[in-house]
């Protein structure tokens, strides 16, 4: 029996992942998990944030991999063509440039801003710096060679037939 696909459950049409799949030691075996969920020809749509052409882990050994990034990898644009289990075939990949992230960080940043007293009271001084350099070093590494650095991808797997 496998807790994945319990008998009796009706498979999807469908499945999401956003910015999650890169936190999974095994993708190619989580990717094999989601694909027994899904109906034959249905389709699952990824979004990862990646690096143009280099992959590598996030551990302890960074300050962002110890506090935002915990166990995770920072996936090359092509890397799901190499991850990707015979369950699936990945049909479309669509690079976004990084700036308009890059931009999101900052309005994310600009709306925590004014409520840093709170915010500081509710977590902590350090928690909410913590954040603040979250926000302002990944704005920046998005921003990078025009976005074309570290960006956004989309990417299109469906199901094979059996």
């Amino acid at each position: 029996k496998s807790r994945i696909a319990p008998e009796g459950t009706e498979p999807f049409d469908a499945a999401i992942a956003i910015e999650t799949i890169e936190h999974a030691k095994n993708i190619t075996h989580l990717l094999s998990a989601v694909a027994l969920r899904l109906k034959p020809g249905a389709k699952l749509f990824v979004q990862s944030l990646l690096h143009q052409s280099a992959s590598y882990l996030m551990d302890s050994s960074s300050w962002m991999g110890r506090n935002f990034f915990t166990g995770g990898s920072i996936l090359s644009l092509n890397s799901y063509f190499h991850l990707t289990p015979p369950e699936l075939m990945l049909t479309k990949v669509h690079p976004v440039r990084g700036s308009g992230y890059s931009r999101t960080l900052l309005d994310w940043l600009e709306l925590m801003e004014p409520q840093r007293k709170e915010f500081v009271r509710r977590y902590s001084h350090s928690f909410y710096e913590g954040f603040r350099m979250f926000y302002i070093s990944s704005a920046e590494a998005f921003a990078a060679n025009n976005g074309a650095e570290f960006m956004v991808g989309y990417y299109v797997f469906v199901k094979r037939s059996v």
